[in-house]
């Protein structure tokens, strides 16, 4: 069995049908290449890609110039240092990022998380 079936697999109804997005503000952390981000911005007001990889980030910036994404915005920040004030987004997710300090990173997820 192939262990990527899960990424080549991905089906963006999956996340959509956890939560509901709609009209609301997002945070993504980690967001690598968007997939997360982009699904969330079919549905939301407003999608944040934090992403600490340039490259990564660039490839976001094409996507949403290619296919002219309004309302995703595209930064810099990593788990650890999120620039942002506490109570800001309805919803924050991340994938694959947790790790290094799980209760401090979660801790850093929830400051940012509306009530």
């Amino acid at each position: 069995m192939n262990i990527y079936i899960y990424i080549r697999d991905w089906d963006s109804e999956r996340l959509l049908s956890i939560v509901d997005f709609s009209d609301k503000v997002v945070l993504d952390i980690g967001s690598g290449t968007g997939r997360l981000a982009f699904a969330a911005a079919t549905k939301a007001k407003k999608v944040y890609a934090s992403e600490p990889g340039d490259c990564m980030r660039e490839f976001m910036r094409d996507k949403i110039k290619k296919e002219k994404i309004s309302n995703v915005v595209v930064l810099d920040g990593t788990i650890e240092v999120i620039p942002f004030e506490d109570n800001t987004f309805d919803i924050v997710m991340c994938g694959h990022v947790l790790g290094v300090d799980i209760k401090k990173e979660i801790a850093n997820l929830e400051r940012v998380t509306k009530n």
